[in-house]
């Protein structure tokens, strides 16, 4: 590695080629047109910046729905959930307040000298939530920005850069699939680093220095001691981290330059290049730290891989003689499988070499063991020589194992509570799993569901420690303790890197052994790591025992062929993974001993092996070719056989099980492929059911983990309930339970009331241009979802239903055709409404009209049909009333038998009213803010409430209500609903509350309220029954001319009403043109229609046309100059003449309520000053005397 001054002046070098580049970027013609891209967005307040914030942390440019399409020519995505955020609406309302001065800003005062009053016109602040979206959200043409081209190499060494940036980051990294456009991150409050999978390998050393960076830089634990720094925004963060990337990859040969410069560009706020400028000391400084801990874990990479080459040993095969007497040798150095066993298919009688002198002159106690695993072929078994003088056995496995297989038995099988840290072997072909979560794996298609590729024999324990110096209560605290230790303060000791996903820790706790994976998110249990783990460990435990425990001294050399049977009879199976109990080697041959040569062997080195494969050299070849063919491998586990055999009979294994755990019954049972579960409520009926697939674990074991799923997902369907940890398992009768749940599941289900709803709709449904209500639905639903994805509402349809009178039959002409649409949301029902019919939607010339219901205000379709069938069976009756005349022939006979039978007669029920009161609340929408009044009896009074609520103190918009009562019910239960908000009366509501829609006493106070409100504004069509209600209720305080046109308009609506109806929009509107005719004495063609009338009408028509027309003829309008003169003759002597002077005193008379209490008229106080100065009035001398009492004394 270069000095450190050397190293300085690249990093400077460097960062100055970075300024460089990014100078010519900005002269760029790409820069302007990024420019006039991001003015087109809009900037938005703090507070609307930290919603965003809040609910889309990655947001970058964001507008709302329109924007999207209007602006940049994108649309947003089908499904996207908006941001909600506040935008303004203001609303203006008029008031009287004193007229001030302009000039001096003091009250006017008039020649009586009372304030002046003028109305004047003020807007209230308000706001309302709206929907925008992220460009992450949306689709259509590309948004012209500063391309980051992404680098797309291959880097020489990338395994090695991948380990030093991991050992030298402050925070563990981990791979994983980030959703979206990110390439990585930092999470301060995890302190861990996520990288993207699947990118480059330039791409993914560039994000990992860049995120590392991060962590260094703006992290707050690690720079908490600096309470002196400036606080850092987002730009000057984002830019030291890409330039620090940038200067650390460029050192290192990797080119990011055409990534990096936009990327910098992007984040810096102007040409001037601030966020750089000052940064660059620490830009400089980080990088410098950086590369001088990538640079020494490299060399440390290196130094470690050397070591390990150095430590490789060399290996002798030994092919035996069927005598005992001859060997051959061959050197197999650094050859693998494939090429041993050509080398030993080659050798020849010259390669026999004796290996008596070797031993002699050594000593097998000078041998090390090199060949880690011992693996046996068959009943042909590899064996380990010994020294003959001796008739010492060494057992190379355990020589070679003893260090780590008594760590590890002190960790599975000690005395004392444990963990340890295990973690990924150094091998290329596990490149696929080093800082991979098990979701990461299980998407890329490496980790099956019970995560069984995760073997024991991929890891090596790198530390053990005592479990008491870990703080914690639970066995998740104490995880969460063991990885903030290893990546804050690990021990001194410690040689790994710091705990990071994929990672193992194994916990020994009060004799248990349990094995988590470090995951992204937290840990995941591993049983069938820890069984393999628990096998292995204990078969090598056994291995590492003093020989005088073992039964036999050795490994059987030969055995015969009757044993040989009896193994393949016994085990078949098990034959080729078994290692065969060992015995006394022979060492005599026909009672004879054979004379050795003992040649020298100085090419034998420490640590040399020598095989025995016994006097069938050809034979053992070919099955060594065999299992490298079929790529069979042995395990090499010890099998007591005499054990198998006598355990012919086995405990019975548990298949079922049930418990009652807190408000919960569960059971499980054993199926194929694992155990099926499931789980009910105290009345017997199934909430969840599903399957655990993993047959390798017992019964209770999966029964743990079930109920640790059940407490850890939260089911939507409530299956967990109020199970919490610690509750206590009460065993239950698996048989009884099931019996009890099959008597719950006979027990017949109610009928769905929707379901019913709709086959009835089916069955007295006119087809409407030959699609029947199913087809409809469909059509309104479709027609629903464009509607809120055009808006950006966050709401889901949850059903639809054709409603109203054409689902029964009952349709007159002209009727709409309505459908309730039930939709999952927070929105108000009255925007949904207004949103939904806003465009109009009509089939087959139909108008539809769409009636949403959400669960805050109306309920579910399940709640609403009922009310809506009740309604219709109304209506229906209704008609059927209309029809008949007179007395019905039922009635007849009913009063017949009556009379004849008395004592059949039905007791006659008395039927309650219910009672429609008023409500006025100062808030419409919290009814708790503000006043609030109810059960107002009369429209007067709720009137004269309402208009007493000071607008300067309002909580909200004020609104008047509706309440029906029934006598005997809770007030809880009872119907009501706001039909006056600010200034709007709200008719449209009513199609939604058939409770209040249905009551004609509650229709009549509705209507009376619109008619003392004239000027208000009405959402909603009023009905021609409703408006002619209204305007019979307003007659009182109409003029003539207006009174006159209401009489003329009722009767050409009886006289034709498919001819008023063509030529009428509605009656308000034609009551306006007859009056403004009769005001301009434009009479001429309603008078000639009215002669028609009575020479072609019936006699009631004929008659009401000539009272009508003798009305017309008498009625004369006054001139502008009459009324005037009129109204100042009114104003002198208040008498009523054609009611100016009535409606003039009406006003004087509001005017004068209203007006607040003024302080005395400048007039007033001179005159008592006056009177006080002269000494009027009678206690002037009484208090002049008290004043002389005063002096004197």
């Amino acid at each position: 590695m270069a000095d450190a001054k050397t190293e300085k002046q690249k990093v400077k070098e460097i960062t100055d080629k970075l300024e460089e580049g990014l100078k010519e970027l900005f002269e760029s013609e790409k820069y302007r047109s990024y420019l006039s891209t991001m003015s087109k967005f809009h900037n938005y307040s703090f507070n609307n910046t930290l919603l965003i914030a809040l609910q889309r942390p990655d947001a970058s440019l964001v507008a709302g729905y329109q924007a999207w399409q209007k602006n940049f020519n994108r649309h947003v995505n089908k499904g996207e959930k908006g941001i909600r955020i506040l935008a303004p609406a203001p609303y203006k309302i008029k008031e009287e307040r004193d007229k001030l001065d302009p000039v001096t800003g003091e009250v006017m005062l008039d020649q009586d000298g009372m304030p002046q009053r003028e109305e004047v016109e003020i807007k209230i602040s308000a706001f309302r939530a709206v929907s925008v979206f992220d460009v992450s959200q949306t689709d259509g043409e590309p948004i012209p920005e500063l391309e980051a081209k992404e680098p797309l190499s291959m880097v020489e060494g990338y395994e090695d850069f991948i380990k030093a940036i991991t050992y030298a980051a402050p925070a563990p990294i981990g791979f994983e699939d980030i959703p979206g456009d990110s390439k990585g991150y930092f999470s301060p409050t995890e302190n861990r680093i996520a990288v993207q999978e699947g990118m480059s390998e330039s791409q993914t050393l560039k994000t990992m220095v860049h995120e590392t960076a991060h962590s260094m830089l703006h992290n707050k634990e690690v720079n908490k001691g600096d309470i002196l720094a400036p606080v850092k925004d987002r730009n000057t963060k984002e830019v030291e981290a890409e330039s620090i990337a940038y200067t650390v990859c460029q050192h290192f040969g990797i080119d990011t330059s055409e990534y990096s410069f936009g990327y910098i560009v992007g984040w810096s706020s102007g040409r001037d290049m601030k966020e750089l400028k000052s940064s660059l000391d620490t830009i400089r400084r980080t990088a410098s730290e950086l590369l001088t801990g990538i640079e020494e874990q490299l060399i440390e990479i290196q130094h470690d891989r050397e070591m390990m080459q150095e430590q490789e040993k060399e290996s002798l095969l030994l092919i035996q003689n069927s005598d005992l007497s001859e060997y051959s040798l061959l050197s197999v150095r650094g050859m693998d499988a494939e090429e041993v066993v050509e080398a030993l298919s080659a050798m020849n009688e010259d390669d026999r070499l004796s290996v008596a002198a070797y031993l002699e002159s050594r000593g097998a106690w000078t041998t090390e063991a090199a060949n880690e695993q011992t693996r046996e072929v068959r009943e042909y078994h590899l064996d380990v020589r010994y020294n003959t003088d001796t008739n010492e056995i060494i057992d190379v496995k355990a020589a070679i194992e003893k260090n780590r297989a008594d760590r590890e038995a002190q960790l599975l099988h000690g005395d004392t509570d444990k963990y340890g840290i295990y973690q990924l072997k150094d091998d290329s072909g596990l490149r696929d799993f080093h800082f991979a979560g098990t979701a990461e794996l299980l998407k890329r298609g490496i980790l099956s569901d019970d995560f069984r590729e995760i073997q024991p024999g991929n890891y090596n324990l790198v530390y053990a420690g005592e479990l008491s110096d870990i703080h914690g209560q639970s066995q998740r605290e104490k995880l969460n303790a063991i990885y903030e230790k290893f990546n804050i303060d690990h021990p001194a000791d410690y040689r790994g890197h710091s705990l990071s996903v994929s990672d193992i820790v194994v916990l020994h706790e009060d004799g248990e052994n349990s094995a988590h994976f470090v995951d992204s998110y937290g840990f995941t249990k591993l049983p069938d790591f820890m069984r393999a783990l628990e096998g292995v460990k204990e078969q090598d435990t056994q291995k590492a025992e003093p020989e005088e425990k073992k039964e036999t001294s050795g490994h059987d050399v030969q055995k015969s062929e009757a044993e040989q049977t009896v193994m393949e009879q016994s085990e078949p199976e098990q034959a080729e993974q078994t290692e065969v109990e060992k015995s006394e080697p022979q060492t005599e041959q026909s009672g004879q001993e054979k004379s050795v040569e003992i040649p020298e062997l100085e090419d034998l080195d420490e640590g040399d092996e020598i095989i025995d494969l016994g006097d069938e050299k050809d034979k053992v070849l070919a099955q060594m070719k065999q299992s490298l063919e079929s790529g069979q491998e042995t395990s090499g586990h010890d099998v007591n056989q005499s054990e198998k055999q006598n355990d012919l009979k086995p405990e019975q294994a548990e298949t079922e099980l049930a418990f009652q755990i807190a408000d919960r019954y569960i059971s499980v049972q054993e199926t194929e492929g694992g155990y099926a579960y499931s789980v009910m409520d105290l009345d017997y009926k199934e909430l969840y059911e599903s399957v655990y697939d993993n047959p390798d674990v017992s019964i209770r074991e999966a029964f743990d983990e079930i109920m640790e799923d059940l407490r850890i997902i939260p089911f939507d369907n409530g299956a967990r309930g109020n199970i919490r940890d610690g509750d206590e398992r009460i065993p239950i009768d698996y048989d009884g339970l099931m019996e009890k749940v099959e008597a719950a599941k006979a027990i017949a289900p109610q009928s769905s009331v929707v379901a019913d709803f709709k086959a009835k709709t089916n069955e007295l449904f006119h087809e409407i241009s030959e699609m029947n209500p199913a087809e409809i639905e469909e059509t309104v639903k479709y027609h629903v979802q464009a509607q809120l994805e055009e808006s950006g509402m966050d709401a889901v349809i949850v059903d639809v239903a054709v409603v109203g009178s054409r689902c029964r039959g009952l349709e007159q002409e002209g009727s709409d055709l309505d459908v309730a649409v039930e939709l999952s949301t927070n929105e108000r029902e009255d925007v949904l409404f207004d949103m939904l019919n806003e465009n109009g939607l009509s089939i087959g010339g139909i108008k539809v009209d769409i009636n949403p219901i959400t669960a805050q205000r109306t309920g579910s379709l399940e709640t609403y049909l009922p009310l809506v069938e009740d309604y219709l069976e109304g209506m229906r009756e209704a008609r059927e009333r209309d029809l008949a005349a007179g007395i019905s022939r039922e009635e007849n006979q009913k009063e017949t038998k009556e009379s004849l039978f008395p004592e059949q007669a039905e007791p006659e029920v008395k039927q309650t009213e219910p009672e429609v009161t008023l409500t006025v609340a100062e808030c419409g929408e919290f009814h708790n803010l503000g006043e609030f009044y109810e059960n107002i009896p009369t429209v007067e009074e709720a009137v004269a409430i309402w208009k007493q609520i000071p607008p300067e103190r309002m909580n909200g918009i004020p609104a008047i209500g509706v309440n029906i009562h029934k006598p005997g019910t809770e007030a809880f239960e009872d119907v009501g609903i706001d039909i006056l908000t600010g200034k709007r009366i709200d008719l449209d509501i009513l199609e939604y509350i058939s409770d209040i829609k249905g009551n004609p006493q509650a229709m009549e106070v509705i209507a009376e309220l619109v008619a003392k409100l004239p000027e208000m504004e009405i959402d909603g069509r009023m009905g021609e029954e409703f408006e002619a209600k209204v305007w019979e209720k307003r007659m009182p305080d109409l003029t003539p001319a207006e009174r006159l046109a209401v009489e003329i308009d009722r009767f050409i609506y009886d006289y034709d009403t498919a001819l008023y109806r063509d030529n009428s929009q509605n009656m308000t509107e034609n009551v306006s043109e007859i009056a403004e005719a009769l005001n301009q004495r434009d009479t001429h063609d309603l008078a000639l229609w009215l002669v028609d009338v009575l020479s072609e009408g019936t006699e009631p028509e004929q008659k009401r046309a000539m009272e009508i027309l003798k009305k017309l003829t008498e009625y004369k309008p006054l001139t502008k100059v009459e009324e005037m003169e009129e109204q100042n003759y009114n104003m002198v002597d208040n008498v009523l003449n054609n009611g100016a002077g009535e409606k003039a005193k009406k006003e004087e008379n509001k005017r004068e309520q209203e007006r607040p209490a003024a302080r005395t008229s400048l007039k007033a106080r001179l005159a008592e000053k006056k009177a006080l100065v002269s000494g009027q009035g009678k206690d002037h001398d009484a208090q002049e005397n008290a004043k002389n009492s005063q002096r004197e004394m």
